[in-house]
């Protein structure tokens, strides 16, 4: 952007340092990181084959919501909440995951998963 008093293009440091005040910005930044961080824990801490079979649903404040299409299949992510917990804590460095619910749900699945 430019300053239109001197029509100077601003310093890109000066536009982050101003991006970064800003709530609604490092609250999205954070949720990405959330989502990425569950992402990347769901196969280590499940194995290949259990995360496959899950999914995010949602992130609301810090409650992750795990999808899962099968009730065994939430049963086995459901005893292993305490360890993606603690993965996705390690990850994130805060409190920013705070609690994980599982739920079954089968719309929205392809048949190819």
């Amino acid at each position: 952007m430019a300053d239109r008093r001197s029509g100077s293009p601003q310093s890109i440091r000066d536009l982050i340092s101003r991006l970064k005040e800003r709530p609604d910005i490092r609250l999205g930044i954070r949720l990405a990181a959330s989502v990425d961080a569950v992402e990347a824990v769901l196969p280590e801490v499940l194995g290949a084959d259990l995360a496959g079979r899950c999914r995010i649903g949602s992130i609301i404040g810090t409650v992750v919501t795990i999808e899962c299409r099968s009730s065994a299949a939430a049963q086995r992510v459901q005893f292993s909440v305490p360890g993606l917990l603690k993965r996705v804590r390690l990850l994130l460095d805060n409190e920013d995951v705070s609690e994980f619910r599982v739920i079954v749900d089968m719309e929205g699945w392809s048949d190819l998963a």
